[in-house]
């Protein structure tokens, strides 16, 4: 009895419905993909912030001012890439999108790396004064990574 209740239930829903059903699935995985992609990116940047302290130390020095710096570069690639992604998500919003996004932002965090360690090696700034080496250092290392993961977000 209960195969012929199945079979019943199976001829009332229409093909339709049924590829209705099938794309709500889709947009469920959909939205589930995204907002962990938007968590592990924020984790990213936050986990950036405190790196880049440790980057740039040896660079600029340890200091109240090195780390006023580093947060306020964050934020403001953050703000940053949180108007551009809002804008881009509304032209051009979709799965490549988000990872085209996404490998910029792990190119990004890369090359903070490369250049944290360029800054060291070089001494370019050392001439500069002390405000203007951890203004540029900050910039140069922390904006780029904190733009890219916040597009995502």
């Amino acid at each position: 009895m209960s195969s012929t209740l199945a079979t019943d239930t199976a001829s009332l829903v229409t093909p339709k419905e049924s590829a209705l059903f099938q794309e709500t699935e889709s947009g469920r995985w959909l939205v589930v993909h995204v907002g962990l992609v938007s968590v592990v990116a924020s984790l990213a940047t936050l986990i950036l912030q405190q790196s880049a302290f440790r980057l740039l130390a040896p660079v600029i020095g340890s200091s109240v001012e090195t780390w006023s710096t580093i947060i306020g570069v964050f934020l403001l690639g953050i703000a940053a890439g949180n108007m551009v992604g809002g804008r881009l998500a509304d032209r051009a919003g979709g799965l490549a999108t988000i990872r085209w996004c996404t490998a910029l932002g792990g190119a990004s965090t890369l090359l903070m790396l490369v250049t944290a360690e360029y800054l060291k090696r070089a001494s370019v700034l050392e001439s500069w004064p002390l405000a203007a080496q951890i203004g540029l250092s900050s910039v140069l290392v922390c904006f780029l990574p904190s733009f890219a993961l916040s597009l995502l977000t």
